[in-house]
């Protein structure tokens, strides 16, 4: 795991304006109708993380950090529902997402829970993504 104090001590971690004009140009490349997710604080606060440990990183290795954050909220996410649902542990259908790597097509990549693409990067949109697509007793 990384050692968060060194962080503080990022050459990174300095320049903000750096930042601000890296992003732009990183979130014009990647924006895949997604705008308002790349103003989020949530999603400008990690994505200032990823910044500050690999600095201005090309537009296609960013997709790729930025694909496999989503795929983790939206297993993140599966799991907690499904502990919310199942608490005893019981049968029911919990699916896997699929996934698909960035490129041409999709540009951040492609994750989908059942047939339904999760268009969020957010975790409290991809949560309520999840809940609504995922098969439950309720539905």
């Amino acid at each position: 795991m990384r050692d968060m104090d060194n962080m503080e001590t990022s050459p990174m971690r300095d320049h903000p304006e750096r930042f601000a004009a890296w992003h732009a140009g990183v979130a014009r490349q990647l924006d895949a109708g997604r705008s308002a997710d790349l103003q989020d604080d949530e999603y400008r606060s990690w994505a200032y993380e990823v910044y500050c440990w690999h600095g201005e990183i090309p537009e296609a290795a960013f997709a790729d950090l930025l694909h496999l954050r989503q795929l983790r909220l939206v297993e993140r996410a599966l799991k907690s529902l499904a502990d919310q649902v199942l608490p005893s542990g019981g049968p029911g259908e919990n699916p896997e997402p699929y996934a698909e790597s960035p490129g041409e097509q999709f540009p951040t990549g492609l994750v989908n829970v059942g047939d339904e693409r999760i268009g969020s990067f957010l975790w409290q949109e991809i949560v309520v993504d999840v809940g609504t697509r995922r098969p439950g007793p309720c539905r």
